[in-house]
């Protein structure tokens, strides 16, 4: 332990202050003084180990995210104290150790998100997509595999401001078939290892992490642009069949690490950059 203190204290990434406790039966006391962010869990302890050492943690800490160290061979360990509730594992005496400080920022900050953000259900009924939970732990995965092989990851935020329009003029079960086409050319505009999310009413975020050459924004831009291009037919109690055009529609994108290096940095960065596009809005 006394080498990991080393290497977050020597750490640019994480402004931490470490309280230690060398065994299980120690935790408690410690807390009362001193109550963590975050937890990094040695699961092989002179009092507990593997495991139960993980579940009486998760008692004790009451939710706080928890790293869990393993040894170098055991990554099997690892896995089983992800489903068992960790944030993440990092095994000891490898590589992962060298990235120690990266891990444990992107654990406390997808946690931090999560407390604001856990409104939402998981996944919405109505269309299926993710919510704002969802989003947000994929955000934070899809930051650390561009991190780990020096690469970058588009988000974007989308605004349908004609949703409510149709509500309004067809009704709320013509808004849902409407929503839901919307949806469908969205996600076929994407790459299967791209993500597509439900932040709100009308409200949608994306991750793409399928990018290629150097204007990969504009080509996100021409690609989600190009997919709502088209007017969405569809059947309505009042009115018969009718064309409807997806736009107005606003849309921002941002680039991580170019934006930020933060969750909040890059969303604000697409939010600051969100437009209209389609008729009357400018074309970038």
């Amino acid at each position: 332990m006394l080498l990991t203190e080393r290497a977050l204290l020597r750490s640019g990434l994480l402004d931490a202050r470490v309280v230690r406790a060398a065994r299980m039966g120690d935790i408690r006391a410690r807390i009362e003084a001193h109550p963590p962010d975050l937890v990094l869990l040695d699961l092989t302890l002179p009092d507990s180990t593997g495991l139960d050492t993980l579940a009486q943690a998760r008692q004790l800490f009451d939710g706080t995210p928890t790293i869990v160290l393993t040894s170098i061979d055991d990554e099997r360990l690892g896995i089983d104290a992800l489903r068992a509730g960790a944030e993440d594992y990092v095994r000891k005496g490898t590589g992962d150790m060298a990235r120690l400080d990266r891990t444990l920022r992107y654990a406390l900050e997808r946690s931090q998100f999560r407390a604001r953000e856990y409104g939402d259900d998981l996944y919405h009924a109505s269309t299926g997509l993710p919510g704002r939970a969802i989003f947000t732990d994929r955000l934070v995965m899809a930051f650390r595999r561009a991190d780990e092989r020096n690469g970058r990851v588009v988000v974007g935020l989308i605004r349908c401001d004609a949703l409510p329009l149709v509500a309004d003029r067809h009704g709320p079960l013509a808004a849902d078939v409407f929503e839901r086409a919307l949806i469908k050319r969205l996600m076929h505009a994407l790459a299967l290892t791209d993500s597509l999310a439900l932040l709100g009413s009308g409200e949608y975020g994306c991750i793409v992490e399928s990018l290629s050459g150097e204007d990969d924004l504009e080509q996100v831009r021409r690609t989600l642009t190009e997919a709502v291009a088209e007017q969405i037919r569809m059947p309505t109690l009042q009115s018969g069949t009718v064309e409807l055009d997806p736009r107005p529609l606003r849309l921002g994108l941002a680039r991580y690490p170019d934006q930020g290096r933060s969750i909040q940095l890059v969303l604000g960065a697409a939010l600051s950059d969100m437009a209209p596009i389609g008729p009357g809005g400018p074309q970038r």
